[in-house]
């Protein structure tokens, strides 16, 4: 009776699959992590708890960004030495934000992921005029600004503090909303490191992959000890989504090089922006 039951609420969920396309071929499209729409999603249309959605919206990207990273490295456009340096930050300020909003109340949570979303909107409206986005080949050689960065640990820090500072904030931000340092880290790659841009996302990506996995590992521990259900409920969604992003983040790539993604990141902070909104309804009333 038990497993009649479960597998009848896992065949109800059988429209998260197109879903979950739709949503990792967007993202995708626009070189950036799903997760920042999947989280409301799972709130505004599945009630979950904003704790539970967030983890599971991480749960979902690992497995779209592992799918993008294997093509970026293929590519060989992922400089590990800047990669590997960020990563223990990124990954431990992660964690610290996926503690810290298990404390937090939902309300407020839910409201956090609003403001994160506002942010990245107004962040998109100005990137394309802070920063000349120029092609990149497809196995890049080391400029002389990237040869400069394979140094010493400390002296990488001491060189671009900001960018270790704003890299940990990032993943503060994806541990506690599931979103941030992907968005922040391909912007400052090319700002401050003078990286071209797929090089930028290659290694953002590489980054983002590996802390998602290991705010992913704590959450599902997490739930394992508090709320048995809670885990069991993601399960039953993650059966879904997670084919559905694999093939939409395949999709989206290819959609990627067929329109003009220049014009096609106008709509990202008017998106941003809509979910944003919808988020603060759904946690105000």
């Amino acid at each position: 009776m038990v497993l009649d039951l479960l597998m009848s609420d896992l065949l109800a969920l059988w429209w998260l699959f197109p879903v979950a396309i739709l949503i990792a071929g967007v993202a995708m499209t626009f070189g950036i992590g799903g997760a920042i729409f999947f989280s409301p999603f799972f709130v505004i249309f599945l009630s979950l708890k904003p704790e539970v959605a967030i983890a599971l919206a991480i749960l979902v990207d690992v497995f779209a960004f592992a799918s993008g990273l294997a093509g970026y490295v293929r590519s060989r456009l992922v400089n590990y030495h800047v990669a590997t340096r960020l990563l223990p930050f990124v990954a431990v300020f992660a964690l610290v934000g996926a503690l810290v909003g298990k404390a937090l109340p939902s309300h407020v949570l839910e409201l956090t992921l609003a403001v994160a979303l506002f942010l990245l909107a107004v962040a998109f409206l100005g990137r394309e005029r802070s920063v000349h986005f120029v092609d990149h080949p497809l196995h890049p050689t080391r400029t002389e600004s990237e040869r400069a960065s394979w140094a010493d640990w400390w002296q990488d820090i001491e060189n671009k503090p900001l960018l270790f500072a704003t890299s940990s904030i990032g993943g503060l931000f994806v541990g506690l909303v599931s979103a941030g340092i992907g968005e922040v880290n391909a912007y400052n790659f090319v700002r401050w490191l003078k990286m071209d841009p797929a090089f930028a996302a290659g290694t953002s990506v590489f980054i983002i992959a590996f802390a998602s996995l290991v705010t992913t590992l704590f959450n599902l521990s997490f739930f394992a000890v508090a709320d048995p259900q809670d885990l069991l409920v993601m399960t039953q969604i993650a059966i879904w989504a997670v084919p559905g992003v694999v093939l939409g983040a395949q999709l989206g790539v290819r959609t990627s090089k067929r329109i003009d993604r220049r014009k096609a990141l106008l709509a990202l902070p008017v998106l941003f922006a809509a979910v944003g909104i919808l988020t603060v309804v759904n946690a105000l009333f």
